[in-house]
């Protein structure tokens, strides 16, 4: 389990960057989180205020819910056979990927970092993760 693996997260996607050696993989997630309800008896943006409304919208944030759990799992899944994780990211979506790494008996030991993160081009997520864990190596052997 010499596998390092960096973990860029955010509402839409995340991208799993594994390290092996000289071996370097890529994994691109698509959350299918949903982001916005849309209400039938919602006309030209007007408020709908009735019970519908109210229903919907406690449906539509448990789906979200739901879909925001599952889609944290799949990262999970993707990353379980790494020696060493780092996430990081702009969204809020990376403090509940660590807090799901933590309560994982076999991963919680494994999360070296989670850090927040702009926006990134594939490129420079991937320079993020190398750097990231070759400094981390310099520090440990001093």
């Amino acid at each position: 389990m010499n596998c390092k693996t960096g973990i860029w997260i955010d509402g839409s996607k995340a991208i799993i960057v594994k390290l092996n050696n000289s071996i370097e993989s890529v994994i691109e997630l698509k959350s299918n989180i949903e982001t916005a309800v849309h209400h039938e008896n919602d006309i030209d943006k007007a408020v709908f205020m009735g019970k519908k409304h109210i229903t919907q919208e406690k449906k539509f944030e448990e789906r979200k819910k739901h879909q925001t759990t599952a889609f944290l799992k799949n990262v999970i899944e993707n990353s379980k056979n790494s020696g060493e994780l780092f996430v990081f990211g702009p969204s809020n979506l990376k403090t509940q990927l660590k807090d799901l790494i933590l309560k994982d008996k076999l991963l919680a030991g494994k999360l070296k970092a989670v850090e927040k993160a702009d926006s990134m081009t594939l490129e420079q997520i991937k320079a993020h993760v190398k750097a990231f864990f070759r400094d981390e190596s310099k520090s440990k052997s001093l």
